[in-house]
């Protein structure tokens, strides 16, 4: 599954870091696990800003091209079998489950997580 990342985390023109309510209306409520999105050093970029998009290894890592946020692997590993944004689930919670497509699609009914290999 592609996300389109064209409005997540853009600098605005005067060099500061969007705001909160600056971030696109579709990514409200996505930012699930703060602790597995982390700000670069040296770019400017601060943690709460990383926090905000802290969704999914992908959003993390390309905001603003790459150079203002980090997945942190140690602390969330990345696996085939990942939460739902609707689940509400540390994000090492559907790990055990990527033995398979099928386990990991039918975690709590299907609600929980989703293969994404």
């Amino acid at each position: 599954m592609a996300l389109a990342l064209t409005a997540c985390g853009a600098a605005r023109e005067d060099g500061q870091e969007p705001g909160p309510g600056e971030l696109a209306t579709s990514e409200a409520g996505l930012s699930t696990y703060p602790q597995c999105c982390s700000a670069i050093p040296g770019p400017g970029y601060t943690e709460a800003y990383c926090d905000a998009v802290a969704y999914s290894p992908g959003r993390c890592n390309q905001v603003v091209q790459g150079t203002a946020c980090q997945w942190s692997n140690t602390a969330c590993p990345v696996t085939c079998c990942q939460p739902k944004s609707s689940a509400s689930v540390p994000w090492t919670y559907c790990n055990p489950y990527a033995t398979s497509a099928a386990t990991c699609n039918a975690v709590n009914g299907g609600t929980t997580c989703a293969w994404a290999c």
